[in-house]
């Protein structure tokens, strides 16, 4: 199962303000298909998400470009699940990742030399539901018994080391494309950051979602 709106990288992220949730517009029932088939009864099939995604911590001015996969499975019901995030290389995005080995992150602002960038992806796995917000659709990634969806970074700036994590419910836009779904993630979608402790984690970027048994694509039910 894999799958980035993103990455994650994403990763998760993943965060859009917790208020767009309050404001979803619930009635029509959007779901997955696969193959042209809607997914029914215990199906899961797995899925895969390719993309970029630009990480941000606007108090710090920290910023991580990063790219990859998210590994996880579509279900019925327009429900999802985010199983593992991994690299390019596919390997497992926890601890110890370097830009020059395996090409998952690398410094795009505040991160010095080539100190290792250490992008971890936290609480999984992640729940996600294809939900109309206002006029637009989304596949909202939210929180479950492990905690909320996020993302954790470290590495080195000219103040020392930053260490920290953002967490938050939030998620992309999404629209069929030719080849699958891809999934468009803005800047304005926050999520709350130990760096300063406040709503300052940003995430922007995009990811095509697809599936090994088909083209995948969204309908309304």
């Amino acid at each position: 199962m894999r799958k980035i709106q993103i990455v994650g990288l994403a990763l998760v992220a993943v965060f859009a303000l917790s208020a767009i949730a309050a404001s979803t517009a619930f009635g029509a029932t959007y779901l997955w298909l696969v193959g042209a088939k809607h997914i029914e009864g215990t199906e899961e099939i797995p899925s895969e998400a390719e993309g970029e995604l630009l990480l941000l911590e606007l108090f710090t001015g920290l910023e991580v470009l990063c790219s990859g996969f998210f590994d996880g499975a579509l279900l019925p019901n327009g429900l999802d699940v985010i199983s593992e995030v991994l690299n390019l290389e596919k390997l497992l995005v926890a601890g110890s990742l370097t830009n020059a080995d395996l090409l998952i992150c690398e410094e795009h602002k505040v991160c010095q030399g080539t100190m290792e960038i250490d992008v971890e992806a936290i609480n999984l796995p992640w729940s996600t539901q294809l939900m109309l917000v206002g006029t637009v659709l989304v596949n909202l990634i939210t929180a479950t018994t492990n905690g909320n969806p996020g993302y954790h970074v470290k590495c080195l700036t000219l103040l020392g080391e930053s260490n920290g994590e953002c967490t938050g419910e939030g998620g992309p836009e999404v629209l069929n494309v030719e080849g699958g779904v891809e999934g468009v993630f803005k800047e304005e979608e926050t999520g709350l950051c130990t760096f300063s402790g406040s709503m300052t984690g940003d995430i922007s970027g995009t990811g095509i979602t697809r599936s090994s048994a088909g083209t995948v694509t969204i309908s309304e039910e």
